[in-house]
């Protein structure tokens, strides 16, 4: 019998990236990124690092802080991403 093991690692920085993403989808947009910062529990230096990395991307907006119209429609999507559940499960 062959057993597979799948090890993952996060660091603190993807950490907070899938927090605010998850906090964005089943929230209404923060009035900033010090009350997102607290509402996470997390540095408002990490949370504007993480920010600035989600707009490069394309994930939020540039302006204000909310999810890009692409990524905040999956939620409403009827097609099955199996994987967004297991990325929650290990955030």
């Amino acid at each position: 019998m062959i057993g597979i093991i799948i090890t993952i690692t996060t660091t603190p920085e993807i950490n907070a990236i899938i927090s605010i993403v998850k906090q964005l989808s089943n929230s209404p947009e923060p009035a900033s990124q010090a009350q997102l910062a607290r509402d996470l529990g997390r540095s408002r230096a990490s949370v504007h690092s993480a920010i600035t990395v989600l707009r490069n991307r394309g994930i939020l907006t540039e302006a204000g802080i909310s999810l890009a119209p692409h990524i905040n429609a999956l939620h409403k999507s009827k097609v099955d991403y199996p994987w967004l559940g297991i990325r929650q499960e290990l955030a």
